[in-house]
This record gives structure tokens, sequence and C-alpha cells, in this order.
């Protein structure tokens, strides 16, 4: 409905390269622990981020 796949795309290549990012840092210092911190960060950014793409979506498509 919203044609939403670009944006969709976005939030899935930051969340996938700042997990890489992270995990190389998070893993060798800490360890499963800070493999377990990395992802939980990794999930929050991503959810900012889809909520602000979508938001503006939204917007611009008149819905809200």
């Amino acid at each position: 409905v919203l044609q939403q796949d670009d944006a969709y795309f976005k939030v899935m290549l930051v969340g996938a390269l700042l997990s890489l990012a992270l995990n190389m840092f998070f893993m060798f210092q800490f360890g499963s622990e800070g493999a377990a911190w990395s992802r939980l960060v990794v999930e929050v950014v991503m959810a900012i981020m889809a909520y602000v793409l979508f938001q503006k979506r939204i917007k611009k498509l008149g819905y809200a």
C-alpha cells in the first residue's frame, strides 16, 4: 500500500552494517555478552529508523 520497499531496505542495510561493526568491537572485548548488547543496540536503532521513515511516508501520502 505504501510502497516502502526502499525504506525497508535502508533500515535493513543500516542494521546489518551496524551489527557487523558493533559485533567486531563488542564480541572481542566482552564475548557473548557483548554480542547480546550489540544486538540490542542494533534492534533499537532499526526500530527508531523504521518509525521515522515510515511516519514521513505516511504524512507524505496524506494518511496522517
